[in-house]
């Protein structure tokens, strides 16, 4: 992906949200072909088949027409894989929404330069962060569940395509008889057609906790508690999400109110276990807490996880 950004390549999408390949109109612009009636036909052989099937049937084709080289053979490569699956992931082409911060690369720098890093030297990885960024932040996602962006679009008399964003909610009466999902509206009140936006703001991508100052400071709910408290003083945080929940809330306070949202921040390792490997739900090698909280009571055992954190090197379990 990166390579084909950074030539500027024609986007020739053809796997769709159901796995299976969809249309690829050769001798179109932009599906230009040495011989177009040939690879429509070829093409037609494989379309709306599932990309396993589509490989197979790709490979009988070679052979049929004698173009096959040899035979298929089992290779290793490296392919991305979805964190809980065991499937390698297809690359699917959607519309997305992002937040410009290319063009504010010096300003980022600089703010990182006026927080007070504690320890200092872990201002480096949010520099090299920003320094080595390539591309806009993206906060959108297509999940099934998740905070809907407030957008919705108008659609045309056949109800299909999606023409003019409309940014202001339409009439309330309309928005309590669906949901703000792809399916087409219901029109009342004399709204028009209307779609919702299908994206979700990405939770994974810190779209909604980059504003954690904000909403801890009662933002534009109570101005005179969010005038005493922001920007706050702290922010403790472990180190690998520094390019993330850091710099992500860094973006949103300097583009609401150009400042930074906390003036110290502490930066933390992590607990590990006897084998000095992170501990982690998502590693199965987590320990619950619930003995100790009905032990020694909720607070304190947050107090002394909170002063772990201020350990200056990562100790594991064991040691502990």
């Amino acid at each position: 992906m990166t390579w084909w950004r950074d030539l500027a390549l024609p986007t020739r999408s053809v796997v769709g949200r159901d796995g299976r390949l969809g249309p690829a109109p050769f001798g179109a612009p932009g599906w230009e072909s040495v011989d177009p009636g040939r690879a429509n036909a070829r093409y037609a052989e494989i379309e709306g088949l599932p990309i396993k099937r589509a490989q197979a049937r790709i490979v009988e084709l070679l052979r049929e027409s004698g173009d096959l080289l040899g035979e298929p053979r089992a290779i290793t490569h490296a392919v991305k894989y979805y964190e809980r699956g065991r499937r390698p992931l297809e690359i699917v082409t959607s519309s997305q929404w992002y937040v410009r911060t290319l063009d504010r690369r010096e300003k980022l720098l600089e703010r990182g330069r006026e927080l007070q890093w504690h320890p200092a030297h872990m201002r480096a990885r949010y520099e090299a962060w920003v320094e080595g960024l390539t591309g806009d932040w993206n906060i959108s996602r297509q999940r099934f569940f998740g905070v809907p962006f407030p957008v919705w679009y108008r659609l045309d008399d056949e109800a299909t395509s999606r023409s003019t964003v409309c940014c202001s909610p339409p009439s309330s009466a309309c928005l309590s008889t669906r949901r703000l999902t792809s399916q087409r509206a219901t029109p009342k009140d004399n709204a028009a057609n209307l779609v919702g936006s299908s994206a979700t703001r990405c939770n994974g991508h810190l779209a909604t906790s980059s504003l954690t100052p904000q909403i801890a400071g009662k933002w534009e709910e109570d101005p005179d508690f969010f005038a005493k408290v922001f920007p706050m003083d702290l922010r403790p945080q472990a180190h690998e999400i520094i390019r993330t929940w850091l710099f992500s809330t860094i973006v949103r306070s300097e583009l609401e109110h150009s400042a930074l949202p906390w003036r110290h921040v502490a930066i933390s390792g992590w607990i590990l276990d006897p084998d000095r490997k992170k501990i982690g739900k998502s590693l199965g090698n987590a320990i619950t807490p619930l003995e100790y909280l009905e032990k020694y009571s909720t607070d304190a055992v947050r107090y002394w996880a909170d002063q772990l954190a201020w350990a200056p090197t990562p100790c594991s379990a064991r040691s502990r």
